[in-house]
């Protein structure tokens, strides 16, 4: 099954590191955000290991836009854990999807049983508004990723498109 733009985000239920912490993340407890949810191949990898940091890095940019940055993957909270302290500490939860379960819901399942790095903004009422899905080896611009969620933000309150290039105003 793939995730489809203007459908509700299938709901998740599963373990995490948040902070360092072990716990259990539901979509459900970001409702009523923004939240940007991603899904990465594997852990301790190059591509992913610049990826994740910048994620938390910016996170601030994208909490003052109300949303919440969530990630998982097929590897094991544990997995998880390790790795963020050696990337220095991660503050984005990183969901452990063991089972494969969301990885195939939200269509990033590979046969091998990796998956690709798959990107969705979902709305506040739990419906994808964007998608991308990039192939193992190419990393996201998180620059863009910011700017489709403005636009889809400024859209919703301002009832405009956003044409070819559109920023913010300042």
């Amino acid at each position: 099954m793939s995730v489809q733009v203007g459908k509700p985000a299938p709901e998740f239920e599963m373990p995490a590191v948040v902070g360092g912490e072990m716990k259990t993340i539901k979509l459900s407890d970001y409702r009523g955000k923004w939240v940007l949810l991603f899904s990465w191949p594997f852990d301790f990898t190059g591509v992913c290991a610049s990826e994740i940091p910048e994620f938390d890095r910016r996170l601030p940019e994208f909490e003052s836009l109300g949303c919440a940055v969530v990630g998982f993957n097929n590897d094991s909270v544990h997995s998880h854990k390790r790795w963020a302290q050696d990337l220095g500490g991660i503050r984005v939860p990183l969901g452990g999807d063991k089972t494969s379960r969301w990885s195939a819901e939200y269509g990033v399942l590979l046969e091998d049983g990796g998956g690709l790095r798959g990107t969705w903004i979902i709305d506040p009422t739990g419906v994808v508004r964007w998608t991308q899905v990039n192939w193992r080896p190419i990393g996201r611009d998180v620059d863009n990723i910011l700017r489709e969620l403005k636009a889809l933000q400024h859209n919703a309150t301002a009832k405009e498109a956003c044409l070819v290039n559109w920023r913010p105003q300042a």
